[in-house]
């Protein structure tokens, strides 16, 4: 293997995602005192589901050209080593609203009716700005 087939392998396999999410959830085990803490898990099962959709929104609109993981690594790894977001439920929620968002956004690109995603857009992120921190 050369080293463009090593990179290809580590940007663009599911099996990275994979390890990350593992990286990040016994990063998170061995910093919380509290593991019974139900903050602790929303944050962590909400940060978890905007990483996949942020790989699914990568992957139908293909917002970088080629299949790659790496958005959703830099997230994995922005959340997992920040002690901030660890309990704040509250941000992911938001950040999640706000993922949704881009979904609806992406959808309605040139399309010639698209004032029910608009709609959609607005409502979203109005619900979103009542649970911002």
């Amino acid at each position: 293997m050369n080293l463009r087939q090593i990179h290809n392998s580590l940007v663009s396999g599911r099996f990275i995602v994979i390890i990350f999410i593992i990286l990040v959830f016994i990063m998170r085990l061995l910093s919380q005192p509290d593991w019974s803490d139900p903050a602790f898990w929303t944050a962590f099962l909400l940060q978890i589901s905007i990483s996949l959709v942020l790989l699914q929104v990568n992957y139908t609109f293909t917002i970088i050209r080629s299949r790659t993981m790496l958005p959703t690594l830099f997230y994995l790894l922005m959340t997992g080593g920040t002690p901030l977001f660890y309990t704040a439920w509250q941000g992911s929620i938001a950040a999640f609203g706000v993922m949704i968002c881009l979904v609806c956004l992406f959808d309605s690109y040139q399309k010639p009716a698209s004032q029910l995603n608009a709609l959609n857009i607005g409502l979203i992120l109005t619900l979103c700005s009542f649970v911002w921190p």
